[in-house]
């Protein structure tokens, strides 16, 4: 029989290899991301290139054609691979400069052991270097824990 998951083992191979090549686990993580953007109904385009400071747009007007306060949001994708407690930069290109409203409009982490998305504001976080994620803890009262899991910020 066909088994569509990879096996554990497998997965471990995988999550290996992605963290030698930053620019696959980037790759990956985005196209994690728009899927399930996708499977929530939202409208998602990418930019042409590199040049941006964002990742992917999303658009919320096909979940409520008629509301006026449709919006498209600048989304900068992020993953985090390895053991808790989960630390995600919140820097971008050469200079290391911290991503600003002015960047994007949230910031999408897939903490990839887990599975799990965190939904962030930027306004929420900058401008700083990084923060840490708890999505280990039960009943966790870390700063970032309300956007878990956050999508309907962007429907």
């Amino acid at each position: 029989m066909f088994n569509a998951s990879p096996s554990d083992a497998d997965r471990a191979s995988l999550v290996r290899h992605v963290r030698r090549n930053p620019k696959l686990a980037g790759e990956r993580a985005e196209s994690a991301f728009i899927t399930e953007a996708l499977e929530r109904g939202l409208i998602v385009s990418r930019p042409f290139g590199e040049s941006t400071s964002y990742d992917t747009i999303v658009d919320n007007r096909a979940l409520q054609p008629e509301r006026p306060g449709s919006h498209l949001w600048r989304i900068q994708v992020r993953s985090i691979s390895g053991r808790a407690p989960y630390r995600v930069t919140t820097f971008h290109g050469t200079a290391k400069r911290p991503i600003t409203r002015a960047d994007s409009d949230f910031l999408a982490v897939l903490i990839v052991p887990l599975r799990t998305w965190y939904i962030i504001p930027v306004r929420a976080f900058a401008p700083t270097m990084g923060l840490w994620l708890f999505p280990q803890v039960v009943n966790s009262r870390g700063r970032y824990e309300k956007y878990r899991d956050g999508w309907r910020q962007l429907m």
